[in-house]
């Protein structure tokens, strides 16, 4: 997985610099966290939703490496009329929600997980979200939500 992981890593770093894009910090600090999703924790039917959209571009970098988005789409990061929006897009393949605004994964997350729950699906949904989305209300909302239903 280290292989992987350095990948990501560069993939980042010769796309932010490519297409003079921000955000390299956000990016480069979750390459760990997705690459265990990816390779060991998220099955089929399991849900993620990166709520710090701003980190777009690691998301990107992991589908490429998990063989879900193509070289061909990678490259486009930074171009005009791309699927690879500096926020991360539902309309790339493997990308669960559209996000970009702080706060806005965590209740969506939520949701799927009490439908999961209700249908009585055995589905689970990750989330992850930025420092910053800790102090959004949404966040606080949804935790007391989650906590309410018996949310796992």
């Amino acid at each position: 997985m280290n292989k992987i992981i350095k990948n990501i890593r560069t993939n980042i770093l010769n796309f932010t610099y490519k297409a003079k894009s921000s955000h390299i910090g956000s990016c480069l600090s979750i390459v760990e966290i997705l690459a265990v999703l990816y390779n060991s924790v998220l099955k089929k039917k399991d849900r993620f939703i990166l709520s710090k959209g701003h980190a777009a571009l690691a998301l990107y970098c992991t589908l490429f490496e998990y063989k879900l988005i193509s070289q061909r789409i990678l490259n486009t990061f930074g171009s005009n009329n791309t699927v690879l929006m500096n926020h991360v897009s539902h309309k790339v393949k493997g990308v669960e929600f559209s996000t970009g605004s702080l706060g806005h994964g965590l209740p969506v997350a939520v949701g799927k997980a009490l439908k999961f729950k209700i249908n009585k699906e055995n589905n689970k949904v990750f989330v992850l979200l930025s420092d910053g989305e800790m102090n959004e209300g949404t966040t606080w909302e949804s935790l007391l939500f989650a906590s309410h239903h018996n949310l796992d």
